[in-house]
């Protein structure tokens, strides 16, 4: 039961009275993950299994919009989507969701790997250094 709910996918039942702008994201966002599973899968990456994030995140606060939440060494941003997903599945508007989240991280390459992964998937740019 706790892993169906944590892979849970979009669904129209699931989130019934977001907006389409935040269903589409809802939806890029588990694009992206499979994404990232597959190359992880293959061997070719090393990301942060998404079900792992998303048990992090729900041990958090997710229904505050008004919190400031900061991954301290955010990689390609698994965590940081994990949370934006969450965010928005409980109401938050993706905007607010994007602006409210902050990564950080010494390798240069990855902290352009989780800017272009949050864009592709909000349309708005994270505020990760």
């Amino acid at each position: 039961m706790q892993l169906e709910i944590l892979e849970r996918n979009t669904n129209q039942s699931l989130h019934h009275g977001l907006s389409a702008n935040a269903k589409e994201t809802l939806q890029r966002i588990d694009s992206v993950v499979s994404i990232m599973k597959v190359m992880h899968s293959s061997g070719l990456d090393s990301v942060t299994d998404f079900n792992v994030c998303l048990r992090m995140v729900d041990a958090t606060d997710n229904t505050d919009f008004t919190k400031t939440w900061i991954d301290t060494a955010c990689g390609k941003g698994s965590i940081l989507l994990a949370k934006i997903k969450r965010l928005i599945e409980n109401g938050c508007d993706v905007k607010t969701a994007v602006k409210n989240i902050y990564g950080i991280d010494n390798n240069y390459s990855q902290v352009e790997h989780a800017k272009i992964n949050i864009y592709r998937v909000t349309g708005f740019m994270p505020n990760i250094v």
